[in-house]
């Protein structure tokens, strides 16, 4: 099967992930310069995520001081990417594991590759957002540290909603491409992950209403 472009992959995955999951996990699908981009916007996405919550604590206050080196945007990218990437690294093998274990628990053929693979690239969606997000911040002349408050509770919506959507395709990966028995695939892949992304993210949005009291 001829590989899609650059573009196509990104645009099936987002708008077609049916067809992405069929032209891009085969097994002779190999994209090395793609993976690599993948997994350093997943990383990033993560970085950028743990410094706002960070920023939105409140803890904040008293650890002014050893939090200032990332009021610069060039020292905020530069950790984001680091340590976001290393993070995401970790995350992406075991990640990837336990995506693998809820296939076996859904009586599917268990493929680690293939599920590393999908987790990642699946998760990139919510990070493209976030460092879409915090690019606008940045050219609208903020600083790292600083925003409305509607802006953490907007964002953390958004990326509600995306985490939403990447549950669903890898739903889709492991029913279509691993076998997995449609039931149990609803519990493990859909039911369970979105109880769990509701309550994160929902205990998140009241302890920053709560801490503006």
């Amino acid at each position: 099967m001829e590989k899609n472009s650059f573009v196509e992959f990104w645009y099936d995955l987002f708008f077609k992930p049916k067809v992405f999951l069929s032209k891009n996990l085969t097994e002779n699908s190999s994209r090395p310069v793609i993976f690599t981009i993948a997994l350093i916007v997943y990383g990033l996405g993560f970085g950028i995520s743990r410094a706002n919550n960070r920023f939105s604590g409140s803890h904040f206050a008293q650890s002014f001081d050893s939090l200032s080196f990332l009021f610069d945007w060039l020292n905020f990218w530069a950790i984001a990417l680091i340590l976001g990437t290393i993070i995401g690294l970790i995350t992406y093998f075991l990640g990837g594991f336990l995506y693998n274990l809820r296939v076996i628990w859904s009586k599917g053929i268990g493929d680690y590759k293939k599920s590393r693979q999908i987790f990642l690239y699946s998760g990139t969606i919510p990070s493209i957002l976030i460092i879409a997000f915090k690019l606008a911040s940045m050219l609208s002349g903020n600083m790292p540290k600083t925003g409305d408050l509607l802006d953490p509770i907007i964002l953390i919506l958004l990326v509600l909603i995306h985490n939403y959507y990447m549950v669903y395709i890898r739903y889709l990966g492991a029913t279509t491409l691993m076998n997995t028995d449609e039931q149990r695939s609803k519990i493990w892949f859909i039911g369970l992950p979105v109880l769990f992304n509701t309550i994160l993210y929902g205990t998140m949005i009241v302890q920053l209403v709560m801490g503006t009291d």
